[in-house]
């Protein structure tokens, strides 16, 4: 069983006394959890369970080492802890990782796929080609470049590992504000096999299945397959014979093959594919503000002279232009909503690696070939209506090669690794915007490369003192191609734009070939002191970057340059410590930092009603994580969680301030939020555990987690502001003697809390005059039976 870990430190320079105050109270807590409540159940072996904490193995420094051991914030969970918790794609690990939000969808995309990351207050909420994410993913050693893509369905998974702060030593590209690494099931080299039905409400059936066999002697090979269907949450009024929004209708099939001819050689090939045909996420209209400055919505209405309503076909007679500023279409209701425009997430996404490991001697090399595609088609209506005001809609296509090197061996005191990496990138998104004065196309083509040399050594000074030593030079080159589908990017005039005097035809981003090339040394230093073989303290100092680009969207008007971009940077000091006592039943890590945020880039930052990246200035965000798990005896476990941020910008440019109130102040200031950075994050969960008499398991899980108040957008729309939010879920299982059989009720968001995840404020003045939410999913439950054999 792998279970979470953070580490310790002391971030109380910036606190005062009011930062040691938390603190204090902080450990109270810790220490009154630890001494009440329970962790993340494991499946209970029928023989009788461990009275001791198991120990957690993580890849953080690219070999397997006990989480204890590694001077770094980590949270790890094995694939049952995940299922037992009810997590079944990656973006529902933020309930139990203190300090990490992870939303299954991007503003102003529909796409259920796009994955939104935060940690510790650094992310990116952009979905675009041209938007590198501030969260690295990594599959089986692989970077996923894109945001789109970045969401996975956690089928036949052996572990996942939140590595926060930056990494930028050791893994890819751009992991500025952490990693997540997830690492998939080693086939068995004897015959085995799971099949598991899943039957719920929204009338959820997945299906679910796996099988290992040894093909030869030195060859072992495994395929797994996933299907889930499940009906969507938020019900059309107006058309009622569609399809609710926010289904899920997707399969998963992945395959593995390891040949290990000898101990010193082994070649380990993946592939994965994810298929999915949805409906687009809920999307539901929060505010529409006609007095904006923009004619979007009454030329929609057909309120200026010249224009006519743009009403949907099928609805005409059925509305008239002053139901669009009645409120008739504003519901706070998540389970239903207006939408009557296009609704689409279709994706195929496809992958492949060869990893190949061998020993020379005292060194260990490793090569790592990779290729990725990403094909999707996703499409919304912006503000969920009869009337055609903003539809968007995307054909996204991403292919990536990566090959990295690795060579590793052992050091008269400690051990090394170093290597190269190397990625190249080829994509295209055109982005369709119809409105109700005419039809925007925008989008472009990438061809991006990536290059970086990188080691890092640990050294024992003593038995007790070790520091780590890490560089990294990377080295990019963006190139972007603005267009629509093979043509210029423009704007397209209809008869409303007409009668308002607008051209036929607007040239928006000029064409062109643009290119940023940018470079970066990054390292890390740290040491670490065990106090005794169960307490281990550490300090650190990281850096990390993100490189610049271009943004691909601008509004209507004369044509200029793609909007660019700068990289932004990040310092992170940490202190911290992992104890593991009370005879291995106990484990406490915690971790304090402080992050110098430098050119932090932003989106949306509305230029007219286009959304681009622009740098906000400069930030500081501090923070602190503790993790603790608890086995009082064998029939009790608890684990839990605490984050505490503290963000605010330090300094703002002048491209930060084009967005306004109507009143002329400018909307972000130095009193601003950082997006997706809530002031406290925590998590607990209690398990209780029965042996039977004829030697199987009863286990029944109760999880809570937390989040303070936060905001989903950089400009702090207060109608995206989610409230504290307390989400219940609980599981109940029974597993067979020698584990054949488990079958598991299990139930979250119990208390259907409804609270949003996404959305895109645009009724700023000069803009659209609306604010679109996404709400997440509803209460939901099911039971699962799995066969194991």
């Amino acid at each position: 069983m792998i279970e979470t870990r953070k580490d310790l430190i002391v971030f109380l320079g910036s606190q005062g006394t009011a930062g040691l105050t938390s603190l204090l109270v902080l450990f109270a807590f810790g220490a009154t959890a630890v001494g009440t409540s329970g962790a993340a159940l494991a499946q209970g072996a029928s023989e009788g369970r461990s009275q001791q904490l198991e120990e957690i193995v993580v890849t953080a420094r690219k070999r397997e080492e006990n989480v204890q051991d590694v001077p770094i914030s980590i949270s790890a969970f094995s694939g049952d802890q995940l299922g037992f918790l009810g997590i079944e794609d990656l973006s529902e690990i933020d309930r139990v990782t203190p300090n990490l939000q992870f939303d299954s969808t991007a503003a102003v995309s529909g796409s259920t796929i796009a994955s939104t990351v935060f940690i510790r207050g650094i992310g990116q909420t952009d979905f675009t080609l041209n938007s590198d994410p501030g969260v690295g993913i990594y599959l089986d050693g692989v970077y996923i470049a894109r945001s789109v893509g970045g969401l996975l369905d956690l089928v036949d998974i052996e572990s996942v590992e939140v590595l926060r702060g930056p990494q930028g030593t050791l893994f890819g590209k751009n992991t500025i504000g952490g990693a997540i690494n997830i690492r998939s099931r080693r086939p068995a080299a004897d015959q085995a096999g799971y099949v598991d039905f899943e039957f719920g409400n929204f009338d959820r059936r997945n299906i679910k299945a796996g099988v290992d066999a040894a093909i030869s002697d030195t060859i072992v090979a495994g395929l797994s397959v996933g299907f889930m269907e499940q009906d969507g949450y938020q019900h059309r009024l107006l058309q009622p014979g569609t399809e609710d929004l926010g289904n899920v209708n997707r399969s998963v099939t992945k395959a593995r093959s390891i040949w290990t001819p000898s101990d010193q050689f082994e070649i380990d090939l993946a592939f994965d594919h994810s298929r999915g045909r949805e409906q687009s996420v809920p999307q539901s209209v929060l505010v529409i503000e006609p007095g904006t400055g923009a004619p979007f919505l009454p030329a929609a209405a057909g309120l200026i002279p010249g224009t006519t309503p743009q009403i949907r076909p099928g609805f005409e007679g059925q509305f008239v232009g002053d139901d669009l500023f009645s409120g008739l279409f504003v519901t706070n209701d998540p389970e239903i909503t207006y939408y009557a425009g296009p609704s689409r997430s279709d994706f195929d996404i496809y992958g492949t690696s060869a990893t190949v490991t061998f020993d020379i001697g005292e060194l260990t090399v490793k090569s790592i070939s990779a290729y990725r595609d990403v094909d999707s088609h996703f499409a919304r209506d912006s503000l969920s209506s009869p009337f055609l005001v903003a539809d968007t809609e995307d054909d996204y296509e991403q292919e990536q090669f990566s090959q990295e090197l690795q060579v590793s061996g052992d050091l008269p005191s400690g051990n090394f690794v170093a290597g190269a990496f190397y990625l190249a990138e080829e994509g295209t998104n055109s982005n369709l915007v119809a409105t109700s004065i005419g039809d925007l196309g925008s989008g472009g083509a990438v061809d991006n490369e990536s290059v970086a040399v990188f080691a890092q050594a640990n050294f024992n000074f003593t038995d007790r003192l070790g520091t780590t030593l890490g560089v990294r030079y990377t080295d990019e080159t963006k190139r972007f191609s603005p267009g629509f589908k093979g043509g210029p990017q423009q704007f397209v005039t209809n008869a409303n734009g007409l009668a308002l005097g607008l051209p036929p035809t607007v040239p928006l981003i000029l064409d062109g070939i643009y290119e940023s090339s940018s470079d970066k040394t990054d390292v890390t230093l740290a040491l670490d002191y065990n106090f005794a073989e169960e307490l281990m303290v550490y300090g650190s100092y990281t850096t990390g970057f993100k490189a610049g680009g271009f943004s691909q969207r601008i509004g209507p008007g004369p044509g200029i340059p793609a909007p660019d971009f700068r990289p932004e940077e990040v310092s992170v000091y940490e202190l911290g410590f992992k104890w593991l006592g009370l005879n291995q039943r106990l484990r406490l890590n915690v971790a304090a930092f402080t992050t110098d945020y430098e050119d932090v880039q932003i989106t949306p930052i509305f230029e007219g009603i286009g959304p681009v990246t622009r740098n906000a200035g400069e930030a500081e965000i501090n923070g602190l994580e503790v993790e603790w798990a608890l086995v009082p005896n064998e029939n009790w476990e608890f684990r839990g969680g605490i984050g505490l941020l503290e963000t605010e910008y330090t300094s703002l440019t002048p491209e930060s301030q084009v967005n306004l109130n109507v009143d002329g102040s400018p909307i972000l200031t130095l009193s601003s939020e950082l997006a997706k950075s809530p002031d406290v994050s925590a998590h607990a969960i209690l398990a209780r555990h029965w042996i039977t008499e004829g030697g199987g398991t009863i286990s029944a899980q109760a999880d809570w987690s937390y989040t303070s108040e936060m905001y989903n957008d950089v400009l702090n729309a207060a109608e995206l502001q989610r409230d504290d939010l307390h989400l219940i879920g609980g599981t109940l299982s029974y597993a067979s003697p020698g584990e054949n059989w488990l079958v598991m009720l299990r139930g979250v968001n119990l208390s259907n809390e409804e609270y949003i995840i996404a959305g895109n404020a645009e009724r700023f003045a000069g803009n659209i005059g609306y604010t679109q939410g996404t709400y997440a999913r509803p209460r939901e439950y099911w039971i699962s039976i799995r066969r194991s054999f």
